[in-house]
């Protein structure tokens, strides 16, 4: 059992790392108090189903990726553009110097869009 608290919270920290958040920033967007995501991620207590299914939500990951029942954190991902989807796959294969400037594009893109949106609203 101590193994799976063990990746639990090994598995919130580096899907929160991953979007670059801090610990103040998964809370916010969750619901969650900070020191719950804290307990969480240094293993002193484990989510309930519904706040587990919160962060997994806030996360993009799945529940069972982060209760180390699949090892693809990416289940939740869907693109029904094939060639995104192959760009994307390209973009992964990158170095990390590489994606963290695609990632940097893409954002950008995303930000003139919803400025757009918002404008047009």
């Amino acid at each position: 059992m101590e193994q799976k608290s063990n990746d639990l919270s090994k598995r919130i920290r580096e899907s929160r790392e991953s979007k670059g958040w801090n610990q103040k920033k998964l809370a916010e967007e969750s619901g969650i108090l900070q020191k719950q995501i804290s307990a969480y991620e240094n293993g002193n207590t484990s989510p309930t189903l519904e706040k587990l299914i919160s962060i997994a939500n806030t996360l993009g990951v799945s529940t069972d990726y982060l209760l180390g029942a699949r090892n693809d954190d990416n289940v939740n991902i869907s693109v029904k553009d094939r060639e995104l989807l192959s760009k994307f796959e390209q973009v992964d294969q990158f170095n990390e110097k590489e994606r963290a400037l695609a990632k940097s594009i893409l954002d950008l893109v995303i930000t003139k869009h919803q400025v757009q949106k918002a404008v047009s609203a």
